[in-house]
């Protein structure tokens, strides 16, 4: 336990990654300061070599600690005993939530961001007719189905894991908050075939934590942009 720690997340609400990690400072009542940025920009720079988001700066002390990559910063905020834990104490349990956290990282943001919502976006951008868009995405479509299907089924309820919300939620969240927004999203809405998936995402954004990370979204711009 620390004596005194300031926390600066640096990131974009844009970016899903850096939604999981401010949507876990909230759930464990961890106050922070954010400083928007782009992955590459100069402010991305200061804190990564790399560039990417998001990034940290745990001021402990006095001593500033900077923490790049997702996990890692993860792993830091579970050492901070403060709030609810985010990960099961039971050995099996942990690793199984660290499962979840590459799946989502991997499987489930690549099919939805990279398969699906990126060329959509470009697509539209280009002026494409939507019976074009759509026969294009159909291959990333499926694809992305098959990922969720996978994923729908594993669910424990009512968060991933089982009864108590943790890291595998605040990972998966984003991305298929993302997803929703499109129309390839119905899948995941009421009446979509994901019944398990879309009550998860109906209480999920009921909580604090995502409704004061959904500002500047790719989900918040779509639906306001639709309107």
């Amino acid at each position: 336990k620390f004596s005194s720690m300031e926390v600066t997340v640096y990131g974009t609400p844009f970016s899903t990654c850096t939604r999981s990690i401010t949507m876990a400072l909230i759930e464990k009542g961890i106050p922070f300061k954010s400083v928007p940025c782009a992955p590459h920009s100069a402010e991305a720079l200061s804190v990564n070599p790399f560039g990417y988001i998001p990034s940290t700066v745990f001021k402990i002390n006095g001593t500033d600690l900077t923490i790049h990559e997702s996990s890692a910063i993860a792993k830091f905020i579970d050492s901070i005993n403060v709030g609810p834990s985010l990960r099961p104490t039971d050995l099996v349990a942990s690793i199984k939530v660290d499962e979840w956290i590459s799946v989502s990282l991997d499987y489930v943001f690549r099919s939805v961001e990279h398969g699906l919502i990126k060329p959509r976006v470009s697509q539209e951008e280009d002026h494409i007719c939507e019976t074009d868009i759509v026969t294009n995405l159909h291959q990333g479509f499926e694809k992305m189905r098959s990922v969720l299907k996978i994923v729908n089924e594993r669910f424990k309820g009512p968060f991933v894991m089982g009864d108590t919300l943790t890291w595998a939620d605040l990972f998966l969240y984003p991305p298929l908050a993302d997803l929703r927004a499109f129309k390839e999203g119905a899948c995941v809405h009421h009446i979509g075939e994901f019944q398990r998936i879309s009550q998860w995402l109906d209480a999920m954004e009921q909580r604090t934590s995502a409704q004061q990370t959904s500002d500047g979204t790719l989900s918040v711009i779509r639906m306001t942009s639709s309107t």
